[in-house]
């Protein structure tokens, strides 16, 4: 995955994503799952890809229940037609897929790889640099949020043990230090930005990618395939 061009990393997982919502058919959304992970092998991230998954686990179940029992109900009416755990196990099936590409979104694609695809796609800049800084700007916080969270600890302050009251009163000593570092991390982006006359409105030079090697062509030219044939089968019924 390493060696893939960061348009070819998009095009691939807008492929994936995109087929989540167009099949309908519990074994490709299976095989999504499973592309997925074999993405995250080839990321050698497939430890964490499991953990992560693990923690969705009880969300998954609860989907099924729901969609088994209450797929009939609505925020205007309710009424109760009995349960159909095919729909439920469907509904469970394409969760699975869209969690399990998700993950592996987030582990295969660095940011600088979504921002450098993003602009060789020729997405405006003013668009671009915000989506790049809010990424730079969650990673910055979730450093701030962990010293935190560490030096309260230290000086004997228990987040994970007691009641529920007690936990939510203990994690408000944690929000407000968290808030106030975040104000002025954000105050000092914005002041160097105005020292380096920053502007989106000033016109720049265009991106140009290096050329797209062999692996990056076939895998595009697959990717766009698969799509094309789904949307031909499930959408148009051609195939």
């Amino acid at each position: 995955m390493a060696l893939l061009d960061p348009r070819t990393k998009l095009v691939l997982f807008m492929v994936l994503f995109a087929l989540i919502f167009i099949v309908k058919d519990i074994t490709y959304l299976l095989l999504i799952s499973l592309a997925a992970f074999l993405i995250t092998v080839s990321s050698q991230s497939w430890k964490r890809f499991l953990r992560l998954l693990a923690k969705f686990s009880p969300l998954i179940v609860v989907a099924f229940v729901i969609w088994s029992l209450f797929h009939r109900m609505s925020l205007f009416h309710v009424s109760y037609m009995g349960s159909d755990f095919a729909i439920g196990v469907f509904a469970a099936t394409r969760l699975f897929a869209l969690i399990s590409v998700s993950i592996s979104f987030i582990l295969c694609v660095k940011p600088e790889d979504l921002v450098k695809g993003l602009e060789y796609f020729r997405i405006p800049y003013s668009i671009v640099f915000p989506l790049a800084l809010s990424l730079r700007f969650v990673d910055t916080l979730s450093d701030e949020y962990i010293s935190i969270k560490e030096a309260l600890m230290v000086k004997g302050l228990e987040l994970e043990k007691g009641s529920l009251l007690k936990r939510i009163k203990n994690y408000s000593y944690l929000l407000i230090p968290f808030l106030i570092r975040g104000i002025e991390v954000a105050d000092n982006i914005v002041l160097a930005m105005e020292l380096k006359a920053f502007s989106l409105r000033k016109q720049r030079r265009c991106c140009k990618g290096k050329k797209l090697s062999l692996l990056d062509i076939m895998m595009i030219f697959v990717s766009i395939i698969t799509l094309l044939i789904a949307i031909s089968h499930y959408v148009f019924g051609l195939i």
